[in-house]
């Protein structure tokens, strides 16, 4: 019977798809053997459309396998299907009411609900199931069958009616027991699907949760930055747990200090590994450079050295778009190069209110690119005593949200910063988390974010 109930079962299909095979052939081998079992009332009634029907049932069961077995699935559902009104009707008809072959349109109907999918479809068969169970009520109301035509095939009538309404129970207990046992064993295999999914969420989330470690080693410690800046804040926010955006901080050969946000390629675990890439790169480079314009010249020669390697025709053309700050000991003079993001500084001017200061970026990133043969820009800046220094990645200002899931824009961005500069470092932080949740709401976060501030 297993074999039976599997034919036209392949490798490779799905759950859902090898159940309803299995339930499909399950009916038509019910069929089958109900109708062989009509082999001897048809007979006795020794009439032709008596064994037309019968036959046609039969045959149309057998069919059934071969369309399964050939892999013409859709159509031997739709073909069964259809197969089991038109016998039902006209058995109905030849036998009449009495028979009470017409409540198998019910079986029909849970038939029809398991074997489609779509609503449409189930919804028209279910309805013409009503049409055909009334229309027989009308048509056979007041009379026998049509092959009842004396008193013995009344009793025999009356006595198929017993033995219809018997195998009616017994094909629905058969149906419902076979459902059960299929939603069982789907069940089973849910659940063992969803164990393997979760141990290997588990075994990626902790592979992802230790790559984060790693790449937080490479960051720029608390130390670093607590023994080179009085006054700062960092706010970083990766868009999953390990970041595409990182800060870096090192002392250089003459004795400044080199402070650097950055935006490396991608986000996520490509972002990290491209992060991790662009620090040891930026480490490699102070060796021999002091000056903003020379590290980020070098570095990208660097990189664009490191990822010919991979394998590709012209060379990746992966880096990251970066700010480099560099300090003197006094924090009197600001040299920096900038990569795309800019450099902003807000200060008070001679009205005392305060005005930001930006300065543009080199329209190239830290890696291949059509100008990677021209140098960064160096740029000087002299410092007074409160000047507050921003530097950032794009995060921020391309976050969708607000009232029109609209961008942040760097605008909205320039005025916070400018009416929250004269706050301390603390509450500057505190107010830009919560004004880039608020503008975000329930809206997925939709790259890294790494913000620095640092007053004079």
């Amino acid at each position: 019977m297993k074999k039976i109930l599997n034919i036209g079962i392949q490798p490779g299909y799905t759950k859902s798809l090898i159940r309803k095979i299995r339930i499909s052939n399950l009916v038509a081998l019910i069929t089958l053997l109900v109708m062989l079992s009509y082999i001897p009332l048809s007979l006795i009634l020794k009439t032709i459309p008596a064994i037309a029907v019968i036959v046609f049932f039969a045959v149309s069961a057998i069919v059934n396998f071969i369309l399964h077995k050939y892999s013409r699935h859709t159509f031997a559902f739709f073909y069964f299907t259809f197969s089991g009104f038109i016998y039902f009707f006209f058995a109905t008809i030849l036998f009449g009411l009495e028979s009470n072959i017409h409540y198998y349109f019910l079986v029909m109907c849970m038939i029809s609900a398991v074997l489609f999918d779509k609503k449409w479809i189930i919804n028209g068969f279910i309805a013409l199931a009503i049409i055909c169970f009334f229309a027989l009520i009308f048509i056979m109301k007041d009379r026998y069958g049509y092959v009842i035509t004396t008193p013995e095939l009344i009793e025999i009538q009356e006595f198929v009616g017993y033995i219809v309404t018997l195998l009616l129970f017994i094909i629905a207990a058969i149906f419902f027991i076979f459902l059960k046992t299929e939603n069982d064993n789907y069940q089973k295999e849910i659940i063992a699907q969803k164990e393997i999914i979760e141990e290997k969420h588990k075994e990626i989330t902790d592979s992802i949760n230790y790559a984060e470690r790693i790449q937080r080693s490479f960051l720029a410690t608390k130390n670093i930055l607590d023994e080179n800046l009085k006054n700062y804040f960092v706010y970083f926010q990766p868009k999953d747990v390990v970041s595409g955006d990182f800060y870096w901080a090192s002392k250089l050969n003459n004795g400044n200090f080199a402070l650097v946000c950055a935006d490396s390629t991608g986000h996520g675990v490509p972002g990290a590994i491209m992060s991790i890439l662009n620090i040891s790169s930026l480490e490699k480079a102070i060796e021999t450079q002091t000056e903003p314009h020379s590290i980020l010249n070098e570095t990208r020669k660097i990189i664009i050295d490191r990822l010919k390697k991979d394998g590709s025709a012209k060379g990746g053309k992966d880096g990251m778009d970066c700010t480099l700050l560099v300090f003197d000991p006094d924090h009197t003079q600001l040299t920096f190069a900038a990569a795309h993001n800019p450099v902003w500084i807000v200060r008070k001017n001679e009205k005392n209110s305060a005005e930001l200061i930006e300065f543009k970026a080199d329209k190239m990133p830290v890696g291949k690119h059509d100008r990677d043969f021209e140098s960064f820009t160096n740029q000087t800046f002299k410092l007074q005593q409160n000047d507050m220094i921003y530097m950032l990645t794009d995060g921020i200002p391309d976050q969708f949200g607000g009232p029109k899931g609209k961008k942040y824009m760097h605008k909205n961005l320039k005025e916070l910063l400018i009416a929250i500069s004269s706050e301390s470092v603390e509450i500057q932080k505190e107010k830009l988390d919560r004004s880039f949740k608020n503008w975000k709401a329930d809206l997925e976060q939709i790259d890294d974010v790494c913000l620095i501030g640092v007053r004079i």
